[in-house]
């Protein structure tokens, strides 16, 4: 499944009137690793505000609509929803107030639907949301297959948008037993995948100048390989040099044929390059095997043992290229980051540096960006990373990997793991370190609030009032008092030395 970073599991349809209500849910949902699609500053404003709204439906694996009164009237809401119906999208609807006196939507009483009414046991619903949200492999390709097709459409029906084969044939496959299945496929699906079918063969984009020349080193690697054996061989018989001067020939035509086509369609011999350098490998792999077999026949040891020599020599090289290319790329990726940072966009920052530290070769300037970028915000986000908090020393960072229970301390300098700690009951949903550094405070989607040792993660106190996920927490500037929102109670005062409650408000 080639699911990228933007899907989600769930996209909330709501009225404005209610936001709070709905905010809340998305929260418990993100807490326990649900990813929740919750566009709060686009309600109608625009057109390109209502385009925003139907691409993130259409990126969820899920619908959910929030029904109220205001909903139920509201065009833009009945409008989305209809939306998410026409394209074959999974439903569920979220019931905030039973007294509606307006006709609804009929794909609401024709899907599930869950109750979060003022008296409702928010903790208990929200798991009773998530057992209709999981998304097998089919689910996943018809949210994939939508997206597709829907950029497909969006661009004028462009055939370079069409499935290529290998996705041709899975779409096909999924298509074949669609019937048994829900959701069914659209209309938009059906006419894409019908359209990947008839599709004329398509030629591939031209590769980068760098690849070109890849190729003409293999090729010239291979002709020069085998001028070596005719050399060494032209004292042997007549014979042997005319079958080696043919096989040559043919080889080397074969070599030059091949790069051709490659060089046209991009696919084959360095199509890989600028990621792994494999087709260089593998393809350098190839020719050795052919001309070692040639020079056992026709050569003495000594030529053999130099072939192999020059084969190693161009692996080495084919190796030294990926690798240049990765830390190319990785270089780009800092830059940007770089510029993000100096933009102001601090979770863009992030997310890059951490894409671009593990392809550097010496990735101490992806390090130093992610110390920055972490030091001038918040708690920080990342797509698989959830939280990552910066000491205010700069000697540790604390990870938490989105959905876990397990807490991580990190060297701020080295990046070696020096704490792991799995103590907390319930999946961890923020963490914050004091201002002195001195304490690090983790709070979980069971309510749990652990105070930690600023350096080692070692828990100091455990303190519980909440019953449901807790969805904020602050300390205050002296360090001495601990604040924690969350529901009932909705927020809750402590003291951090001894761990009493000092005060909670309903």
């Amino acid at each position: 499944m080639r699911e990228n970073d933007s899907y989600f599991d769930i996209f909330f349809i709501f009225h404005p009137a209610d936001l709070e209500r709905a905010r809340r849910i998305a929260a418990q949902l993100r807490a326990t690793g649900v990813g929740a699609c919750f566009i709060e500053d686009e309600f109608g404003i625009s057109a390109d505000g209502v385009e925003k709204l139907k691409d993130g439906a259409l990126r969820s694996h899920s619908v959910a609509f929030v029904m109220s009164p205001d909903s139920a009237e509201s065009q833009l809401c009945n409008e989305l929803l209809q939306y998410a119906v026409s394209h074959g999208k999974r439903l569920v609807t979220l019931i905030l107030e039973e007294n509606i006196e307006v006709e609804v939507h009929p794909a609401i009483a024709q899907h599930p639907y869950v109750f979060f009414r003022e008296t409702d046991d928010l903790r208990a619903r929200v798991d009773e949301l998530r057992a209709y949200l999981p998304a097998d492999e089919n689910l996943k390709l018809h949210t994939d297959l939508l997206v597709l097709a829907d950029k497909w459409r969006a661009r004028g029906r462009a055939p370079d948008l069409l499935l290529p084969r290998d996705r041709l044939d899975e779409a096909r496959n999924w298509l074949a037993t669609a019937s048994a299945r829900h959701p069914k496929p659209s209309a938009l699906q059906l006419e894409f995948i019908h359209s990947s079918r008839r599709q004329p063969p398509r030629r591939a984009r031209r590769r980068p100048r760098h690849i070109a020349l890849g190729i003409t080193l293999i090729i010239a690697l291979g002709a020069g390989l085998l001028l070596l054996l005719q050399a060494v061989a032209g004292w042997q018989s007549g014979h042997i040099i005319g079958e080696l001067t043919s096989e040559a020939r043919a080889q080397a035509g074969m070599a030059a044929a091949e790069a051709t086509a490659e060089s046209d369609s991009a696919v084959g011999l360095i199509d890989q390059v600028a990621a792994t350098g494999a087709g260089v490998r593998a393809t350098v792999a190839q020719i050795a095997t052919t001309e070692l077999i040639t020079a056992t026949a026709a050569a003495n040891s000594t030529l053999t043992a130099q072939a192999r020599e020059h084969i190693a020599a161009t692996r080495t090289r084919a190796t030294e290229i990926a690798e240049m290319e990765r830390d190319e790329v990785a270089t780009s990726l800092a830059q940007a980051g770089e510029d993000a940072l100096a933009r102001g966009d601090i979770q863009l920052a992030l997310a890059l540096a951490w894409e671009a530290k593990d392809g550097l070769d010496k990735p101490g300037s992806a390090y130093r960006l992610l110390r920055r970028a972490a030091s001038m915000g918040s708690t920080m986000t990342l797509n698989d990373v959830a939280l990552i908090r910066l000491h205010p020393a700069g000697e540790r960072f604390a990870v938490v990997f989105r959905g876990s229970d397990k807490l991580q301390i990190y060297d701020g300098r080295s990046w070696a793991l020096v704490q792991e700690w799995t103590d907390q009951e319930g999946r961890i949903a923020l963490i914050a370190y004091s201002r002195d550094g001195e304490r690090l405070v983790s709070a979980s989607d069971g309510g749990e609030i652990v105070i930690r040792d600023g350096l080692t993660g070692a828990a100091v106190q455990r303190l519980q009032a909440h019953e449901g996920v807790i969805t904020a927490i602050a300390m205050s500037p002296a360090g001495a008092r601990l604040y924690s929102a969350g529901f009932d109670p909705l927020l809750a005062a402590w003291d951090i030395e001894s761990g009493e409650e000092l005060a909670r408000f309903d």
